[in-house]
């Protein structure tokens, strides 16, 4: 209709030059006027079609406008890729405020969180979003990719610059109103304090040196409702983000654990892994796991000291992890169930006692069948001394009246104490032998580390390489990995935990110690277990 308008006004034109009365310019440029009227309001309705579309579809906003700038070079900006992981993950997104994202190198995901900055800015009048990353130069990076791809945006959907400096980017949000901020900052001391953020995206969060103070500087805005987003690749056990996954994954956290492996990406098959895992050798040979894993335990790997447990079992028992058949909460955490008592059957336990609450290092019940080996159950949390205490009785009671042998060091005195006052009577006496030859009642509850370490966990890890110990839970496997020699000391590696193989350990050591409890009469009853060795 609007080349025939055109084109009438044209030939109105020819036919008045012919006729002898002149061209009328004014003529035609009221006709182009008209078409160009009538593109502009068909273009505003498009415009406000696609508007109304992305505004409450992110994955719509991402698939009909975003343009990325991604290697390799020469291709200039391209059309976002819609990856099944990045779909499926712009499709969940906006109802998970709190998200922590273990992943491989190069799976679109800077391009996508700069996207999404934008969009948080666009449609949340007022919004402030905060992008912190490793240092300044990554900052200006990650802002550099929300500038490019607002550059990329139709005239029109493309919201006005209100103000654009090195680590700010400030647009008009749509439908004009209150303006919005996107900033990025490096991890400082101070990065976050003072904000009242509506999303806070830590990229590559492994490798920020002042995570946890910024994560404390940034809680309450946090708690306020702000959507707190953590991504990133390893960089081995021990950091902020590591901690932040476990928890999330242990359900100690409101946080959703994802993990994206390495052959998420369009392209990447098995020929590819291995040929890409050729290239890095000798030292970087760990670098391979933590850019491109296939699990997430195996992303965390350690060359920190020197593996207490042996390398080939490790990879057994990492590929034996189970998920619990079940899981009861508890107060200070949880108890994942990886097989149910059987009757008649009989049973030990290592617990690691800590402080509890906002202690560091956690408390740990580790319940092994005697005769097989197997971990049938695993308590962990922050449970105080007594509250331990009465957890694990209550576990060991599930399990046969379990035998129960808890670390006596230091803090242990109180969970003695405890035990005392709830009078469970299948508890570990360390003197038993000394007592029964004197004929009194042993006095020395509790197992004692000390100078037993050593052999304590030599036995361990013989029980792990021989197959004699069999572990599924997740957690537990993943400190066994972390677990080195250090200045000559079995230890966990900087920045890790050893609580759960400490408890095992113990666990194990129950399972080669006879049965020993004081009778209710005052004497001593001992006996082994069915089938002794």
């Amino acid at each position: 209709m609007y080349v025939y308008v055109y084109a009438h006004a044209h030939a109105h034109a020819r036919n008045k030059a012919v006729s002898g009365r002149g061209l009328v310019l004014d003529d035609v440029a009221l006709a182009v006027a008209v078409v160009k009227a009538r593109e502009r309001q068909e273009a505003t309705h498009r415009q406000a079609s696609v508007l109304s579309r992305v505004e409450s579809d992110f994955l719509a906003f991402l698939t009909e406008l975003v343009y990325v700038h991604d290697p390799p070079p020469g291709l200039g900006f391209i059309k976002w890729e819609p990856w099944p992981h990045l779909e499926e993950l712009a499709n969940t997104i906006t109802s998970t405020p709190h998200l922590v994202i273990l992943k491989s190198r190069q799976l679109g995901l800077s391009w996508f969180f700069a996207a999404y900055a934008l969009w948080t800015a666009m449609f949340k009048p007022g919004a402030l979003v905060l992008m912190l990353s490793q240092g300044e130069d990554e900052a200006k990076e990650l802002l550099g990719k929300v500038r490019k791809i607002h550059s990329q945006l139709p005239e029109g959907i493309r919201p006005k610059v209100i103000k654009d400096i090195e680590e700010q980017l400030s647009v008009q949000s749509q439908g004009g109103g209150v303006d919005s901020t996107i900033m990025a900052l490096p991890s400082t001391t101070k990065a976050g304090s003072g904000y009242t953020a509506t999303l806070v995206i830590c990229d590559e969060h492994a490798k920020h040196p002042y995570a946890a103070t910024n994560f404390a500087a940034l809680e309450p805005t946090i708690n306020a409702g702000a959507q707190f987003i953590s991504v990133s690749t390893a960089r081995g056990p021990g950091n902020y983000f590591h901690s932040l996954y476990q928890n999330a994954k242990a359900k100690l956290s409101t946080f959703n654990p994802l993990f994206f492996h390495a052959q998420l990406r369009p392209g990447r098959d098995d020929a590819w892994y291995e040929s890409t895992k050729k290239s890095y050798v000798g030292d970087s040979a760990h670098l391979f796991y933590e850019n491109y894993p296939r699990s997430d335990t195996e992303a965390f790997v350690t060359t920190v000291g020197l593996a207490v447990f042996d390398k080939d079992a490790m990879e057994r028992l990492v590929g034996g992890i189970k998920a619990p058949i079940s899981i009861k909460k508890e107060r200070y955490g949880e108890i994942a169930y990886y097989q149910m008592p059987v009757p008649g059957r009989q049973y030990v336990c290592g617990s690691d006692v800590s402080y509890g609450l906002s202690a560091p290092d956690k408390a740990v019940s580790q319940i092994l069948d005697w005769r097989t080996g197997y971990l049938v159950a695993s308590l962990y949390g922050n449970f105080p001394p007594d509250q331990l205490m009465d957890a694990t009785t209550d576990l060991c009671v599930e399990y046969n009246d379990a035998l129960l042998g808890f670390e006596e060091n230091g803090i242990g005195q109180l969970a003695e104490r405890r035990l005392q006052d709830i009078g469970y009577q299948n508890v570990y006496f360390r003197d038993w032998e000394e007592a029964r030859g004197k004929g009194v009642r042993p006095s020395k509850m509790g197992w004692h580390t000390g100078a037993n370490r050593h052999l304590m966990v030599s036995e361990l890890s013989e029980a792990v390489r021989t197959g004699e110990l069999d572990v599924v839970d997740e957690g537990t496997v993943g400190e066994m990995r972390t677990f080195v020699f250090r200045w000559g000391k079995p230890q966990a590696a900087e920045g890790c935990h050893d609580d759960r193989v400490m408890a095992l350990a113990i666990a194990w050591q129950m399972r080669q110690s006879p049965y020993v409890f004081p009778s209710s009469s005052g004497r001593i009853r001992t006996r082994r277990f069915i089938g002794e060795r």
